[in-house]
């Protein structure tokens, strides 16, 4: 359990480069509290550990992800 505590914050911060090479952004934080009126998460909650793991900052690739367009120029 330690070494996945160790490795969060790197596998968190590959998530969101991959979340934002496909457009889209990490959901905002919550709260333990909001998490458990959740009814999505609450289940998970009760049957699982919950940890707080710092997020790294975005790399400047994953803050501003680019589309290219296929577009022909005449």
């Amino acid at each position: 359990m330690i070494s996945t505590r160790r490795n969060a914050p790197e596998a968190i911060a590959l998530y969101a480069q991959s979340l934002a090479e496909d457009g889209h952004a990490l959901p905002p934080p919550r709260t333990l509290n909001e998490l458990k009126r959740d009814p999505q998460v609450a289940r998970d909650i009760a049957d699982y550990m919950v940890a707080l793991v710092p997020v790294p900052p975005p790399t400047r690739r994953s803050e501003t992800p680019r589309k290219f367009s296929r577009h022909r120029r005449a």
